[in-house]
């Protein structure tokens, strides 16, 4: 995916990316933001773990977080 970027930087079109991954270019202006009240349709993510058991305090401590930060999006405040 990072192949397709390089060329966005480099001026030579445009392309619809994640905003986790070109927040900070459109932040220093490197990228804009065309059709910018256009938005894909928000999808679900599941993690999985091994059914039957209680999990590790490490795994359930993971599971919170990447849950919490992935509703913040916290790209958004650069976007």
């Amino acid at each position: 995916m990072r192949s397709l970027f390089y060329p966005l930087l480099a001026g030579l079109g445009i392309g619809l990316f994640p905003e986790f991954m070109i927040s900070a270019h459109l932040r220093d202006g490197a990228l804009e933001k065309l059709l910018g009240d256009w938005h894909f349709q928000e999808k679900e993510l599941s993690l999985l773990t091994p059914p039957g058991r209680s999990h590790p305090a490490r795994v359930s401590a993971f599971l919170d977080l990447i849950g919490g930060t992935l509703r913040q999006r916290p790209w958004n405040h650069f976007c």
